[in-house]
């Protein structure tokens, strides 16, 4: 069988390791040269029946085989996976696999253009907190295939799914037993011809499931309301807005409340918790949902809720230099979830932003820098759209806030620091995609880390 894509960041070593370790005989092929896949490759040299193809993909490797495993983020158009389709070779994903050989029932799927890993790593802490038996699978770079062996009929599975990810249960006719979607938002239409080929792939969360099953929808997003309207599953709305229904968690007051068949419990205040930004209390509501539905107290949620102190790359407090609060939060990719990251404060913001294209419309994200009295400055990592967000920029009023477009991005950091106010912050919130001054948006993120300790 041949598995496309070896990759640095374990995803695919780990499907290539499980392939192996079930006696499989495994391709790996990946269209980078050998000498930059060094450090995976390195880990796999022990291993029999393993072939390595690098530098090009074989199409006899996608003609003359058993099995394809596509990397997720591979599209289903790519050249090399049409022709292992016309040659009715069958197609896998990590994701497809693991429901295949999952010895529990009990997984948890996570998905939403924005806030899945927080709250995925909400919800595992709430469960573990509670003394359940858990695996984090999927969440933000944690592997899928090596956690099999660990898992037992009793574990609760927390999985983080991408679209990419829920595209591979298509074929198997599969959802998890616990479906939460966190919000839906235009997002990789790089990657899809169309919003309704993204929405799509997002149903298989819960399109499968059973009336046995639960699924978990944010009532304020239009289009997780209406999935919610689709779903054949025992269905929980949140909302942070008191809202009504026979399963139903929201705010009202300033504090959280459950409302389950006309039982009505209230949570916590509001105010109690760690986690900045409106958007963080929506990943609280559906973690509260998850964890009402399972079954969890509600003291131990709350508990767990104050003490959560957030997830690296996520509005992460990297550190406090002479008063400037340095943030990091690389994973906002999209224009919603950098206007997060600019709305969870109201104080001086120097603000490192800019990217790639996902063909997604940055203007409300670049209205809202332009315009808002907390954006004080504003510093464009270069990329081939840079002058295009810089024009854009100044033709929304906020011409006096750029500082300039930066192809270093330690001196991005370091003057965005200069200029930074007493009581101010520094933010790394892109609005766009990682590009070739990074490996990806962690990378991204951990480039800003480590300039920022060294400061």
């Amino acid at each position: 069988m041949t598995v496309m894509g070896i990759g640095l960041h374990g995803g695919s070593k780990n499907m290539i390791k499980w392939l192996l370790e079930q006696g499989a005989k495994v391709i790996a092929t990946d269209i980078k040269k050998e000498s930059a896949l060094k450090t995976t490759l390195d880990e796999l040299k022990s291993f029999k029946n393993l072939v390595v193809v690098t530098g090009h993909h074989r199409p006899e490797d996608f003609q003359k085989v058993d099995l394809v495993i596509k990397n997720p983020t591979v599209s289903w158009g790519n050249k090399y996976i049409q022709i292992a389709l016309k040659n009715k070779v069958p197609i896998e994903m990590d994701s497809s696999l693991f429901f295949e050989h999952c010895e529990s029932s009990k997984i948890i799927g996570v998905t939403g253009t924005k806030g899945k890993t927080t709250t995925a790593s909400l919800i595992a802490q709430v469960l573990a907190d509670a003394g359940k038996k858990i695996s984090k699978v999927g969440i933000g770079q944690e592997a899928v295939m090596d956690k099999l062996k660990k898992i037992t009929p009793s574990t609760f599975v927390v999985f983080e799914m991408s679209s990419w990810r829920l595209a591979g249960l298509k074929k198997n006719k599969k959802s998890p037993k616990y479906a939460l979607v966190t919000n839906i938002y235009p997002d990789h239409l790089n990657h899809y011809a169309s919003m309704e080929e993204y929405i799509e792939d997002k149903k298989q969360v819960y399109i499968n499931q059973s009336s046995e099953d639960f699924a978990i929808f944010n009532y304020d997003n239009k289009i997780t309301r209406e999935m919610g309207e689709e779903a054949s599953a025992q269905v929980v709305y949140y909302s942070n807005k008191e809202i009504e229904g026979d399963r139903v968690v929201f705010v009202r007051s300033g504090k959280i409340f459950v409302c389950f068949e006309g039982d009505e419990r209230e949570v916590c205040d509001i105010k109690s918790f760690n986690l900045k930004g409106a958007h963080n209390l929506d990943n609280i509501l559906a973690t509260v949902a998850l964890a009402t539905v399972i079954g969890i107290d509600l003291k131990k949620i709350k508990k767990t809720l104050i003490n959560f102190k957030g997830v690296v790359h996520r509005l992460e407090l990297v550190r406090t230099l002479k008063s400037i609060d340095f943030y990091n939060d690389t994973t906002a990719t999209t224009p919603e979830s950098a206007i997060a990251g600019v709305n969870s404060f109201m104080r001086p913001i120097n603000l490192i932003m800019g990217g790639a294209s996902k063909k997604l419309d940055p203007t409300i994200f670049l209205k809202k820098i332009s315009q808002s009295k907390y954006v004080k400055n504003i510093f464009i990592l270069d990329s081939k759209i840079a002058k295009k967000i810089e024009k854009q920029i100044i033709e929304l009023g906020g011409e006096d806030k750029i500082n300039g477009i930066y192809s270093e991005f330690d001196k991005a950091i370091k003057e965005a620091y200069i200029e930074a106010e007493q009581g101010g912050l520094v933010l790394l919130s892109p609005g766009f995609a990682s590009f070739g001054m990074f490996e990806n948006e962690f990378d991204r993120g951990r480039q800003f880390r480590n300039i920022v300790n060294k400061l």
